[in-house]
């Protein structure tokens, strides 16, 4: 077959304008379902998701990461504080001064990103639901 490019609408109009297709499509939008998941799960094409606020993001983590691996650190070490301990102990260990440095480190992270609604990617330290979104496609 021919190899063809179409460009602009949608997935229904494309689907309404076009002749059964065989063969490979790559299949290219900038919406996580309408244009990734749907023709990915309907249609069993490839796709590719267009993120233009990948940019920022990058920037911004190249900005913030030494914060994230230092946060990961305090988790370390507030963990090897609680190891070892049975139940015992009678008196659990004060980390609270360690918990305020890793809310106040958590604290700096979100600020390099978007001031109302934060990384597109994290959520706090974990995987947004839209980057476990993105995970699940590819």
């Amino acid at each position: 077959g021919s190899n063809k490019v179409f460009l602009g609408g949608c997935l229904s109009t494309f689907m309404e304008t076009l002749p059964p297709i065989d063969g490979e499509v790559l299949y290219v939008g900038d919406h996580i379902f309408a244009d990734v998941m749907v023709p990915k799960k309907q249609h069993g094409w490839r796709n590719l998701l267009l993120l233009p606020e990948l940019k920022n993001e990058l920037s911004c983590w190249e900005q913030v990461k030494y914060l994230y691996y230092k946060v990961l650190t305090l988790g370390y070490i507030k963990a090897e504080t609680y190891r070892g301990l049975d139940i015992s102990c009678k008196t659990p260990p004060d980390i609270k001064v360690l918990k305020n440095e890793m809310k106040r480190t958590v604290t700096m992270i979100d600020e390099v990103y978007n001031k109302n609604f934060g990384s597109l990617f994290r959520s706090g330290l974990r995987p947004s639901f839209f980057a476990m979104q993105v995970q699940r496609m590819y």
